[in-house]
């Protein structure tokens, strides 16, 4: 059933997981735009990039963040400082895993979640990769027993239709409150900003390993 977008609901969720799980393909498939870069390569989110979804008025502010990981360089510095910080604003989080996949980068990001004290919801991506769904069955099961997420929802982040059933089941944990940007807001970067990131993609995406991660425009 769809949620009832004419209660005023306002809130921020932070979507978080490990490096190339999905979170920024999701991310644009729940905006219906593109505005967080995605390439092959791991940690190309370098920033915190907010995506804002309305519907009447409920709206929801989702928070793109860097892969989790282990890192000592600087620029793995500045990665894990922009998801804590989307972390201490949000009022959900998302953990975004990937079907029959549990490593210790998994571990370490549900740890940074509940270490936050806000309701947890998880999302198994890449659903649509897995034949045999019988076998998610014992999959969700164990993720259950790791965390008391409110919801575990599998999807596939590529299919619009599942980002806005993830959406809809949000919305009812959000808290009251009237949207805080226009309804024909999709992001809070300027232009400036996502003509860069989007250089920065193509870059990644044609040369690859060529490039060093430090790479900037």
């Amino acid at each position: 059933m769809p949620a009832d977008d004419t209660v005023a609901r306002c809130g921020a969720v932070a979507l978080v997981g490990r490096p190339n799980v999905g979170k920024s393909t999701l991310l644009n498939h729940l905006i219906g735009q593109k505005i967080s870069i995605t390439a092959p390569r791991p940690q190309t989110t370098r920033d915190q990039i907010l995506g804002v979804w309305t519907r009447g008025q409920a709206q929801i502010l989702f928070l793109d963040t860097p892969g989790v990981h282990r890192g000592y360089r600087r620029l793995n510095r500045h990665l894990l400082r922009a998801t804590r910080a989307a972390l201490d604003g949000a009022d959900l989080g998302i953990l975004v895993v990937e079907a029959l996949l549990w490593t210790a980068a998994d571990a370490e990001a549900l740890r940074w979640l509940e270490q936050r004290s806000i309701p947890l919801l998880a999302v198994v991506n890449k659903v649509d990769r897995v034949r045999d769904k019988a076998r998610l069955l014992p999959y969700l099961a164990e993720l259950g027993r790791r965390a008391p997420f409110l919801e575990i929802l599998p999807l596939s982040a590529r299919r619009a239709q599942d980002a806005e059933r993830l959406a809809e089941r949000i919305l009812p944990h959000l808290p009251p409150g009237p949207p805080r940007f226009a309804a024909d807001t999709l992001t809070d970067r300027p232009l400036r900003f996502l003509a860069a990131e989007f250089v920065r993609e193509q870059i990644f995406r044609q040369l690859g390993a060529e490039v060093p991660y430090d790479t900037a425009v």
